[in-house]
């Protein structure tokens, strides 16, 4: 069926009365994540309401966070809000600020640039025209998008990325014979101390720059390979 922001705007347009209250929460809600001087919690808060809120007025405030002082959190929260957006200057916006983006910030702006077709278009041919690197759509993300409902979406990811996961298959079969050896965990430690923990923290080691990895220990050696 269709989306509850499609529904709300069907009522909306049916019953004026909803219409001025669906549109005064809305409102409110923009407010209060907009709102400099609220608490942070709060304003992350009201994201997911905005994510119904297809109005086109609701990106340009919200894209303004995305350039100001806001947290990494704040800018998180006003990317997924603009859930409901099916702006193509949108799509642009975001591409734009990309380069600038810490990690975190970037993997939200990903999420929503391959929610929609179009929009993932775009960010294909962003990462074509080497504006994103190849290597910042992760093997899920590929593999996703490899299996995209859209064909013209299937059709460019395969051009991109073909390649390169064959590669990766080689690799993999390649270090096979290493899940046949020993383990060391002292040694383990010592790589990640000099090769990971400047982005990914594990327990109170390292920095919370990147994704965590904690959870390695919880995977099997050939889930990790």
């Amino acid at each position: 069926g269709s989306s509850l922001a499609a529904r709300l705007a069907t009522v909306a347009e049916q019953a004026p009365a909803a219409r001025q209250a669906i549109d005064k929460l809305f409102d409110a809600s923009l407010a209060k994540l907009t709102n400099p001087v609220a608490l942070e919690a709060e304003r992350i808060a009201e994201a997911p309401l905005l994510q119904l809120d297809a109005r086109p007025r609701i990106a340009q405030p919200l894209l303004a966070l995305l350039s100001g002082d806001a947290s990494t959190p704040l800018q998180v929260a006003a990317i997924d809000a603009l859930r409901s957006q099916s702006s193509p200057e949108i799509a642009a916006l975001l591409l734009a600020r990309y380069p600038e983006q810490l990690p975190t910030v970037r993997r939200a702006t990903l999420d929503l640039l391959t929610s929609r077709p179009d929009w993932t278009v775009k960010f294909l041919d962003a990462v074509a025209a080497e504006q994103i690197a190849a290597g910042d759509v992760d093997p899920a993300r590929r593999l996703h998008l490899m299996q995209h409902n859209d064909i013209s979406v299937r059709t460019a990811v395969e051009r991109l990325f073909a390649a390169e996961m064959k590669d990766r298959e080689e690799v993999v079969h390649r270090f096979q014979t290493a899940l046949e050896l020993t383990g060391d965990a002292a040694r383990g430690h010592a790589v990640y101390a000099a090769n990971c923990a400047s982005c990914h923290r594990i327990g109170s080691e390292g920095t919370a720059v990147g994704p965590d990895i904690g959870d390695a220990s919880m995977k099997t050696s050939a889930q990790l390979l």
